[in-house]
């Protein structure tokens, strides 16, 4: 038995209070109407003359709290089956709009745009994000814990036309109400808030006015204003989305025993889920996923033979410390249930992490299926999955089951909230093993919008351990945010040796740290160009348990100060001591002795103008590395050509000097690259295509990504995916210059039934 970490006096003194969600009496009610709406971007049907026009908009950059120096209209409409949305935005310089995308699934902060932000349970804390530009590009997102965290994978059935014109451009949506789950009642309530980008100002004002100081307010939900929807048909969303891909891999390597390149073809690779050969590759090929609604709260997603064949490659990382690092997820099945089984700590500590499941030692696992609940009732959040992976015999990975409960309770009315999860990842096969992991957490919003107190206790369960400090972690976070004057961000975290949380992630065990950040922000009161300008202090500090030393402590102030236009400067000086418990083999045949080391360095960061079409940002560390040094580079860059390419690239250089004495060979001097160029073509709003080539000179490889996206209506989807690995170290005669290379075609169908 389980027993709670967190004492209830401590809920009833935090988190006490509960209340029922009432209506608000300055609610929206837009007009309820019969008749046809042209989703064309000109609003000029007689329904959208009954309509009230609103324009109480407030700037949140540069000028917080000012008002825009555009003009912003905004009307609201629904019957039966849609939401919609008309807004007309003015421009004193129409030729200045900037519009360079139309690629799907692309968020344009490089385009002048037009964001709506729908708070479906009025919960003040969670929403979509549906968002456009001049063009009618289509860009939807989940936003997470009050606008501090986003999941660009959701994706949903709706419609949006924009349309330039001699005062700047109108933008018309088209919201199902079948898209969006929400509290079924006689009268439905939800938040609405609509978001305005002027690029070539680099402005961001919100509907509705409200404070502006705190800190992001564009992406809040709690700011949204009270909508009231009465007479609203439920319908239950079902969903049937199959796919059939082909595949085919050439791997090349060198055959000692024939001295010769050897080379290894397949077409449509099996899973090994049937004996037959011909039936395995016609069943590991074919996949189902299936999205129904239970009820307006709650929707069921199943799973067969789950792929991600379309899903981007992962981001290649040079890690120059001796702890883990977690790559994101980027698979979109995974994604979609982000904050209904998620459970992060303030120091990136995951008790479930997603890419647990179907990757291990670095190889693609099969999933045979998996079914997920997610949902909300009377303000309780939940989230359960479960996922069955198959075994991959010629690696020795055996078949697993990941489990994961995740709940949530809405406390007061500002986003706050107790939760729990529970997870268990078990193998009965081969290394046959069983772990457990169980949390606590409990967040903390008080009434000003600013300060936040957060709560983490969590323990894990080993079938031969059981639950004991040793297994166990907490993390308390007190943060004051704000977009002007005194910022705070502070936390406390301990975890044991053995704290292992095998369907989670964590960087580091047998540790306790303390970190403080003390910052102000001030603005500018008379300039025409500067805009603010902050101080920050950090201090941050390691304790190891397990041998009882004072691992490291580092402090760090940043002075900075930004323009109106997004230009900004930052120099940060820092100082720190680090013990060193072994001897470390850095890299090739350098090694760092175990002892104490002081440092001292400056980090300097530069980010261009966001006004045009081009903007970049460099950063640079010059510091003390274990009694040698550290120069580090990191430029990235975009440039969006015009409405059919974008480009983007960036570059990280890191060049090591350590005493002579640290190496074998007598060469102590290292230096590393890693280069990532990126090219983005878009032929309309349903055909693109992108590029991502990343090099490093330390693999001395380079690989390729390479994916067509034939997208004619939403739910149909063709990619087509190449993915090439060359390498560039010569001569290198048993290794070929082309190793690996995989192409994929992959076509899924949604039917709404």
């Amino acid at each position: 038995m389980v027993k709670s970490i967190l004492p209830g006096a401590v809920l009833v003194c935090l988190f006490a209070g509960v209340r029922a969600q009432t209506q608000d009496a300055t609610a929206l009610r837009p007009l309820h109407v019969s008749g046809v709406i042209k989703i064309d971007g000109i609003l000029d049907e007689e329904l959208w003359g009954r309509a009230s026009v609103l324009n109480d908009f407030v700037q949140c950059q540069p000028q917080i709290g000012g008002t825009p120096t555009e003009s912003t209209t905004v009307r609201f409409l629904y019957d039966d089956e849609f939401i919609y949305i008309g807004v007309e935005a003015l421009d004193a310089t129409p030729e200045k709009i900037i519009a360079t995308g139309l690629e799907r699934d692309i968020y344009y902060g490089s385009d002048d745009n037009i964001s709506l932000l729908i708070d479906t349970y009025h919960d003040q804390r969670q929403g979509i994000l549906f968002s456009t530009n001049t063009l009618s590009a289509r860009f939807d997102e989940e936003v997470l814990d009050n606008g501090n965290f986003f999941n660009a994978a959701f994706n949903t059935f709706w419609d949006v036309r924009s349309a330039r014109n001699e005062r700047g451009y109108a933008t018309e949506f088209r919201i199902p109400f079948s898209s969006l789950r929400f509290h079924a009642r006689d009268s439905v309530v939800m938040g609405i808030k609509v978001i305005r980008y002027i690029k070539h100002k680099n402005e961001l004002a919100i509907f509705p006015a409200s404070d502006a100081s705190v800190a992001n307010a564009a992406w809040r939900v709690n700011n949204a204003a009270p909508i009231v929807f009465d007479r609203l048909k439920s319908k239950k969303p079902f969903y049937v989305a199959p796919y059939v891909k082909g595949t085919y891999h050439d791997f090349k390597f060198w055959n000692s025993q024939t001295d010769r390149v050897a080379a290894d073809r397949t077409f449509m690779p099996r899973n090994y889920f049937h004996h037959r050969a011909t039936v395995d590759k016609v069943i590991s090929n074919i996949g189902l996923d299936v999205k129904y609604g239970l009820s307006k709260n709650f929707t069921l997603d199943l799973t067969l033979n789950t792929d991600f064949a379309q899903a981007e490659t992962d981001n290649r990382v040079l890690n120059f410390t001796r702890f883990a690092v977690n790559l994101p997820e980027k698979r979109n099945f995974f994604l979609e249930s982000k904050d209904y089984l998620g459970f992060t700590t303030g120091s990136g500590v995951m008790l479930f992490n997603s890419r647990t499941i179907g990757i291990e030692k670095g190889h693609i696992v099969p999933i045979i299926g998996g079914v997920r609940l997610s949902g909300k009732a009377n303000r309780l959040q939940v989230g359960l999955l479960n996922v069955q992976t198959a075994a991959v015999d010629p690696i020795a990975i055996d078949p697993q089951n990941f489990t994961v409960v995740r709940l949530r309770q809405e406390v007061w009315d500002n986003g706050s909230y107790v939760g729990g999860i529970a997870t268990n990842r078990a193998s009965k096969r081969g290394t046959s093993f069983r772990n457990q992991t169980f949390g606590v957490d409990a967040l903390r919003r008080f009434r000003d919008n600013h300060w936040i107190l957060g709560v983490n206790l969590g323990a894990t369960n080993d079938h031969k351990q059981g639950i004991t400090a040793s297994t166990s972690m907490a993390n308390v976070v007190v943060n004051r945010v704000s977009a002007l004057g005194y910022n705070l961000t502070s936390s406390i975290e301990y975890a044991g040796r053995d704290f292992k949380p095998m369907a989670g992630f964590r960087f580091d065990s047998s540790y306790v740290t303390a970190n403080i950040s003390n910052g102000y922000i001030w603005k500018y009161k008379k300039s025409a160009k500067m805009n603010l300008y902050w101080v920050t202090q950090l201090i941050d500090y390691r304790y190891r348990i397990i041998n009882d030393t004072h691992e490291s402590v580092m402090t760090e102030t940043e002075l900075g100060t930004s323009y109106k236009n997004g230009m900004s400067f930052v120099v940060a000086p820092f100082a720190g001591r680090e013990y060193l418990p072994y001897d470390w083999n850095f890299v090739e045949d350098v090694i760092v002795p175990a002892n104490y080391y002081n440092y001292r360095g400056i980090r300097l960061r530069f980010d261009s103008k966001q006004t045009g079409r081009v903007n970049y940002a460099i950063t640079t560390r010059y510091m003390g590395f274990y009694a040698g040094t550290r120069f580090n580079l990191v430029a990235s860059g975009y440039y969006a050509i015009n409405k059919n390419f974008r480009l983007t690239s960036s570059w990280e250089m890191n060049i090591f000097q350590f005493p002579v004495r640290y190496s074998q060979s007598g060469v102590s001097d290292f230096q590393s690259n890693l280069i990532t160029c990126g090219v983005a073509f878009s032929q309309s709003i349903y055909l693109s295509a992108k590029a991502l080539i990343q090099y490093d000179d330390i693999s001395k490889t380079l690989g390729g990504n390479f994916r067509v996206r034939v997208n004619p209506r939403e739910g149909t989807d063709l990619y087509i995916v190449y993915n090439p690995r060359l390498h560039t170290a010569f001569p290198n005669l048993d290794r070929p210059l082309v190793d690996q290379q995989t192409l994929i075609v992959k076509f899924t169908r949604t039917f709404r039934l």
